[in-house]
């Protein structure tokens, strides 16, 4: 029997060399026999390519790397057969050709701090003060047993989305605005501190309970439609409950440029295992579940998250066709 390896697609925001890629993507299939692998490029698609004895396979950053001497640290080759699941790679338009590779131990550790970095400017709570005039909201924050008062400002350009009572994905949202917000309410705040006041100036506000969790996954329970993961950086559990048909990957359109727009495309639970770490929208159901209207995984190389310097989330607004009812 053939050695087969399966790798899923999961994408970290650096780029991993300088040279240039003739193909770069996750690997989705290698054949060890046959001298192939399988590539599923940040656009979505599967592209194969060969190798043989003269290709090198390089540990992304190694060969630039210096002990505690000075002296530059030699580049780590393997063996193809030693790639793990995850693993990044860049295959090199020179010949011979050259293959970087990017750990998936290292994807994992960035993928974390950029999403602890995405939740450090995300606030969720109860409205418990609120002044139209001055355009500032009181929001109690509560963290486990610890709870805490946030004085937010909001812009006249803050963005305000409401979701009804009765709403089941991301279609249902209307436009708002701050007129629409009473104390009591329950907030999910996109925005960032100031940096004279310190305190939280609003560019995005969500009612109705929906919000974004970071969240690495445990174990996964298709045939229920639940995945049980931990949240990042607190470590709290979750069981998540999701249609399979909710999940996705971004990437960029195929022929698209570093900086261009990326786009969601559909990916299958076969894409997933556990330890990948995922950006999960969705609505906190008691103490221990989400329901989940989107997972998003496969990130590009050049950001965790489309960017996004408004802070307004326009990047889901945008595919707000997601979660609708069939």
């Amino acid at each position: 029997m053939r050695p087969l390896l399966y790798f899923v697609v999961l994408w970290f925001p650096i780029l991993v060399h300088a040279q240039q890629c003739q193909i770069a993507g996750q690997v989705f299939f290698a054949d060890a026999f046959d001298h192939t692998i399988t590539l599923k490029t940040d656009s979505g698609d599967l592209v194969n390519f060969s190798y043989d004895g003269a290709t090198s396979f390089l540990v992304a950053g190694s060969g630039s790397q210096r002990d505690d001497n000075a002296h530059r640290v030699p580049s780590e080759e393997l063996n193809p057969e030693q790639l793990n699941n995850g693993d990044r790679l860049c295959v090199g338009t020179s010949q011979p050709r050259m293959v970087t590779v990017t750990l998936r131990t290292e994807i994992d550790a960035g993928q974390k701090k950029e999403f602890a970095a995405w939740q450090a400017d995300s606030l969720y709570g109860v409205v418990s003060g609120l002044d139209r005039n001055a355009r500032r909201i009181t929001l109690a924050v509560s963290a486990g047993d610890k709870q805490s008062s946030h004085s937010i400002d909001v812009s006249p350009s803050t963005a305000y989305w409401s979701f009804p009572r009765n709403a089941t994905g991301l279609s249902d949202a209307v436009a708002g605005s701050l007129d629409g917000v009473a104390p009591g309410d329950t907030l999910y705040l996109r925005g960032a501190k100031d940096g004279a006041s310190q305190k939280f100036v609003a560019s995005l506000i969500i009612s109705g309970g929906f919000r974004s969790f970071a969240a690495t996954i445990d174990t996964m329970d298709t045939l229920d439609e639940q995945l049980h993961v931990r949240l990042v950086p607190s470590g709290g559990r979750r069981t998540v409950h999701i249609d399979l048909g909710e999940f996705y990957a971004i990437g960029q359109a195929g022929g698209a440029t570093a900086g261009d727009a990326r786009r969601l495309y559909q990916i299958s639970a076969a894409d997933l295992q556990p330890g990948d770490t995922v950006l999960i929208l969705g609505i906190e159901e008691g103490t221990d579940s989400l329901r989940a209207c989107a997972l998003i995984a496969g990130f590009s190389p050049f950001g965790v998250l489309p960017s996004d310097p408004s802070q307004q989330m326009r990047w889901i607004f945008d595919h707000i066709h997601l979660c609708a009812r069939p």
